[in-house]
């Protein structure tokens, strides 16, 4: 059995962003994941998805961090940083 991971995006498909749990996930099951990466979907003028649009990639999916860039992070401010 293999898990996907399916992403679609309007560009060409070369950069995707993943959550750290599908990162987790993938890091968790190694070998066990491939990633689907459905790139230049496109977007009609009444914003629905022509759906003969698009190119199906298929990867294997073992990220490391050599792989991954981060883009956010969450921050919990502590309760004695707070001004009044």
């Amino acid at each position: 059995m293999l898990y996907l991971e399916a992403k679609g995006t309007v560009t060409d498909g070369q950069r995707v962003i993943v959550t750290r749990g599908e990162v987790n996930w993938a890091q968790q099951d190694p070998g066990e994941c491939v990633l689907g990466i459905l790139s230049g979907i496109a977007i009609r003028s009444d914003g629905s998805v022509d759906p003969d649009s698009g190119t199906l990639h298929r990867y294997t999916w073992n990220p490391d961090n050599d792989d991954l860039d981060p883009l956010a992070y969450d921050y919990y401010p502590p309760d004695e940083a707070q001004i009044e």
